[in-house]
């Protein structure tokens, strides 16, 4: 697999000389060597699901994956930021959609079952509880999936843009 971290994006984060970075999704355990000399200038947090092969913790370093705990643990990124959110006390559950969205596309309707279902209280229309892969939520997901491998980071950027105007 190649490296998630590619010279141009160090560069970028570099340059702007940020005080922490979060790292969302990304299997970046191979870019540890990377991370190491990011952590010489900035506290990092690495929220991901995916398989390790290294446990990112650090002194700098925040590595939240439940693989770390269960090797088998499925539990979306999305998933994952969401019930941190709520354990700190901060009103998470408007943002069920978006974390719904993450669930729907890891295929992690087990472990995720109760953002879905909130997200069926909230917006009864958006969800399809026996097909939510076909649901109006998923179709979002899908949208913003389909930004990123158009536009990359412009596409990124222009998606979040969306999730942060939109109301519900």
């Amino acid at each position: 697999e190649s490296p998630v971290l590619d010279p141009v994006a160090m560069y970028k984060i570099k340059e702007k000389r940020p005080d922490l970075v979060i790292f969302l999704d990304l299997a970046i355990d191979q870019d540890w060597k990377q991370l190491r000399e990011l952590e010489k200038t900035a506290r990092i947090l690495i929220i991901d699901h995916h398989l390790f092969d290294r446990d990112l913790n650090s002194e700098r370093t925040l590595y939240v994956n439940p693989r770390l705990e269960r090797r088998d643990a499925y539990l979306s990124a999305s998933y994952l930021v969401y019930h941190l959110l709520k354990k700190m006390k901060k009103d998470a559950t408007k943002y069920a959609w978006i974390a719904a969205m993450g669930v729907i596309g890891d295929y992690a309707f087990v472990e995720g079952k109760d953002v879905l279902e909130e997200v069926k209280r909230q917006f009864p229309l958006l969800i399809d509880m026996k097909r939510p892969r076909q649901s109006l939520v998923a179709e979002g997901g899908k949208m913003i999936s389909s930004a990123i491998t158009v536009a990359g980071d412009k596409g990124a950027e222009r998606a979040l843009a969306c999730l942060l105007k939109a109301e519900t």
